[in-house]
């Protein structure tokens, strides 16, 4: 736990070796330093990816391990240090009902104002505050691509989360919530599906929109998948994720880093 009120501008430049007037620079400058490309989504249609230049992205890794990553978050979510894909997913083994759904233009959705009104929240002092948002933010909001960009989105959204929680904790306490980026998954007794337009309300009042065509609800008695996982009788990898790992063999070399991130996740859910 950090005492966010404690970091100056000065402390924060020193988490980043760097020192004031090189935090002040690279701050305004930052929002240059990505390169974009176009990558394939499995879905269709193609996503915008901002990779930031190795050395905004050196400063945006240790600002998130040194400081962000250590700013409590509500613990629906997976991906944060201690959990993957995969302790998501484990959550809702053998379930009576299973609803997943996915956040539209995640990263893009969650705005600057959002970030400087979390961080405020936390009570970081505002020159701090500035200097975060300027490091961590292209075109006002979130770039996908830089490693900031999922602890931001953890913090902004926890509250949402909470909402999200208390909501199927009223309706029983088998209920089970879990977030992965923009994957969302809800399991518990027959009926919880009924919230599903609640649910979608409470994002849209919150600035984010749901995928309506992707949200799907999955009975026991039918295959019931988590991030690329079956999770009806325990953990197996389904037949598409099978096929990406396969693809990525046939494709990647030994070793490229999806390749490897996927032959080990593969690893992990067949010694599960």
């Amino acid at each position: 736990m950090i005492e966010p009120h404690g970091i100056t501008v000065e402390s924060l430049a020193e988490n980043l070796e760097l020192s004031t007037a090189e935090c002040y620079k690279l701050s305004r400058a930052a929002h240059r330093l990505y390169r974009t490309s176009l990558h394939p989504k499995p879905s269709g249609g193609t996503r915008v990816i901002e990779a930031p230049f190795p050395r905004l992205k050196a400063v945006q890794r240790a600002l998130s391990e040194k400081i962000l990553n250590k700013i409590p978050v509500h613990s629906c979510f997976h991906g944060r240090p201690g959990t993957s894909q995969l302790s998501a997913a484990r959550i809702h083994v053998r379930q009576p009902m299973l609803i997943t759904m996915d956040v539209k233009d995640f990263f893009p959705s969650v705005t600057a104002r959002m970030v400087g009104s979390a961080l405020l929240k936390l009570d970081f002092q505002l020159p701090v505050i500035e200097e975060m948002v300027r490091l961590c933010t292209r075109k006002r909001r979130l770039p996908q691509g830089a490693p900031t960009s999922p602890v931001l989105a953890r913090i902004v959204l926890s509250p949402i989360l909470l909402e999200i929680e208390v909501l199927f904790a009223n309706i029983s306490p088998h209920c089970k919530v879990t977030q992965f980026v923009d994957d969302l998954a809800f399991s518990g007794p027959s009926g919880i599906q009924r919230l599903i337009p609640t649910i979608h309300r409470l994002w849209t009042r919150h600035g984010f929109e749901v995928h309506p065509k992707k949200t799907k609800v999955m009975r026991a008695d039918e295959s019931q998948e988590v991030l690329g996982v079956w999770v009806n009788n325990g953990l197996a990898p389904t037949a598409e994720f099978l096929q990406r790992v396969e693809e990525a063999r046939r494709t990647l070399p030994l070793d490229d880093q999806k390749r490897l991130g996927l032959e080990n996740w593969l690893s992990e859910i067949q010694r599960k």
